[in-house]
């Protein structure tokens, strides 16, 4: 039996229902597959969320651009405002939207449509921090609204801010993206601290408990959140300056967190011990090859943050 579309009045509708307000800026994520058969796709959730956010509103998105070890990166054209993102349906679709803006990060670019697009995307280049666009959404009273579920969507973004703010470190891979800079094809090396999936959801009662969660309800098919993005800041900001092993997901055969953290207490040796015997031989294979040339260096890109600063 066929499944009627859900409309674009009935997004609106559920919008609204959930607590989207004129006038919102919101932080989107979204899975489309947990929204349902919507009519019109990704370009119809688009309208309905600026018809909910009205002309005074502004939606932003994810539009990241994959990494790549800079002798695979020298050989592929430079990236700019029009190269694919690979996070999915939304983002994509929002690339394609009139009157879109994209940020100017060689790597983290962000999509933004509304009345503060153009502020946000032309000051977020290769001198700012990966996320600092959710932080000055933060300061600016912006909402996170997570359509999906919490499976489904780990985290509501602001955890890489806090992270970012408090200059918390991990070792990563050297790679990133080429793009042009004075008119010279550049290398741009990924800067800025990453965190396992995991970690994400453990913020969950802490946001509870705090009333950082707006509400939660359904949008089409899909759970969904809305949240202060000051509050869940805040929030893992306490949370982090505190403890910054809270991002540890107690998983003992997780990579990030047990070896990679400047908090990390395995060695690397006793990870791959420890996974021999426990018959992860890949891991321990893995572990074993990628030190010191591939993870050598630690990312700065935390320092172009500015001072804590919660506007408050």
């Amino acid at each position: 039996m066929d499944v009627k579309p859900i409309t674009k009045a009935e997004l609106v509708s559920d919008l609204k229902e959930l607590g989207v307000q004129p006038g919102d800026i919101l932080n989107v994520k979204c899975s489309m597959r947990s929204l349902g058969k919507v009519e019109g796709g990704a370009a119809t959730l688009i309208s309905a969320l600026l018809e909910a956010v009205g002309e005074e509103g502004t939606i932003v998105t994810d539009s990241f651009i994959k990494v790549y070890k800079p002798s695979v990166a020298e050989k592929m054209p430079p990236v700019d405002e029009r190269s694919a993102s690979y996070c999915g349906v939304l983002a994509n679709e929002m690339l394609k939207y009139p009157g879109v803006e994209r940020s100017r990060h060689p790597v983290q670019k962000f999509a933004a449509i509304g009345k503060y697009a153009k502020e946000f995307c032309e000051k977020h280049t290769d001198e700012s921090y990966a996320y600092d666009i959710l932080r000055i959404m933060a300061l600016k009273g912006a909402k996170n609204l997570k359509i999906g579920s919490d499976e489904q969507i780990p985290g509501v973004g602001t955890t890489h801010v806090a992270i970012g703010m408090l200059k918390l470190r991990n070792l990563r891979p050297y790679l990133g993206v080429c793009y042009m800079k004075n008119g010279q094809k550049t290398f741009f090396r990924r800067d800025w601290a990453g965190i396992c999936k995991e970690s994400f959801n453990k913020f969950l009662p802490y946001y509870e408990k705090n009333g950082d969660i707006i509400a939660r309800g359904k949008v089409g098919n899909a759970d969904s959140m809305l949240s202060s993005m000051r509050g869940t800041l805040k929030t893992e900001y306490d949370i982090l300056k505190k403890d910054p092993s809270f991002l540890d997901c107690g998983d003992p055969f997780c990579i990030e967190c047990q070896l990679n953290w400047e908090f990390s207490r395995s060695t690397r040796i006793g990870f791959i011990l420890r996974s021999l015997l426990h018959g992860k031989f890949s891991k321990a294979l893995f572990v074993a090859r990628m030190f010191y040339k591939k993870y050598i260096e630690l990312p700065d890109g935390e320092s172009k943050l500015p001072p804590d600063d919660f506007g408050e």
